[in-house]
């Protein structure tokens, strides 16, 4: 009912409101997938909260509701980017192989991630805005590059405890692995190195890590 006693009209569908609860998980995920999109699409600093509200369908109270800012909802996107995208352990099956083909995998793994087009497009954002946002920076290295190191740290651990490595600072190794995989991928947004044969890519990268690990690689007992 209104002021007069009149029944309210109904509400118009598509019209803005206070969304049901129920709705409320499918909203914020919507918010998210168009405010990444428009992100590494136009950039961080070209992105307005209104434009995200309009294309979202949605008002910008209810963002507010999700979003205390723009650099909040940008620091969620890449964290649910870094969620879905990093690497992850390498199955039981992976690690039964002998270590050549492990590390292999986990480059693999680690590779898979990198040429993804929005991996490619959220490292040219984090250049393009890093005199003005450097925190963009920072979010991805800390939600992004941070969990992958730890995946590369735990994979040369256990390399290390079964006898396939000579004892060794695992952290700087592992920082030196992300280095190269990344160092590929920062020549990528640069657009010095194509994607382009995957199996010539995968197999540089296989033969540069092997390099890597050559001197490490614990010699038999006679």
């Amino acid at each position: 009912m209104n002021r007069t006693g009149s029944p309210r009209p109904p509400r118009r569908k598509g019209t803005l409101g206070r969304p049901a609860l129920g709705d409320a998980p499918r909203i914020t995920e919507q918010v998210m997938r168009v405010g990444m999109k428009m992100f590494l699409d136009k950039g961080f600093a070209n992105t307005t909260i209104d434009a995200i509200a309009a294309r979202a369908s949605i008002s910008k109270a209810t963002f507010y509701s999700r979003f205390k800012s723009k650099e909040a909802l940008l620091e969620a996107c890449i964290a649910d980017f870094a969620v879905r995208r990093s690497p992850h352990r390498l199955d039981a099956e992976s690690m039964a192989l002998p270590f050549e083909e492990r590390v292999n995998r986990l480059s693999d793994h680690i590779l898979d991630m990198i040429v993804h087009p929005e991996t490619i497009k959220l490292e040219r954002l984090a250049t393009a805005e890093s005199y003005r946002f450097p925190q963009i920076a920072e979010i991805a290295n800390r939600m992004g590059t941070d969990r992958a190191q730890e995946v590369i740290r735990a994979f040369l651990d256990d390399a290390v405890e079964r006898g396939d490595l000579v004892p060794v600072d695992v952290t700087l190794l592992a920082q030196m692995v992300m280095d190269l995989h990344f160092g590929f991928l920062r020549r990528t947004t640069q657009g010095t190195t194509k994607i382009g044969d995957r199996e010539a890519i995968w197999g540089q990268m296989h033969a540069t890590t092997a390099l890597l690990f050559a001197g490490l690689r614990r010699k038999p007992e006679i």
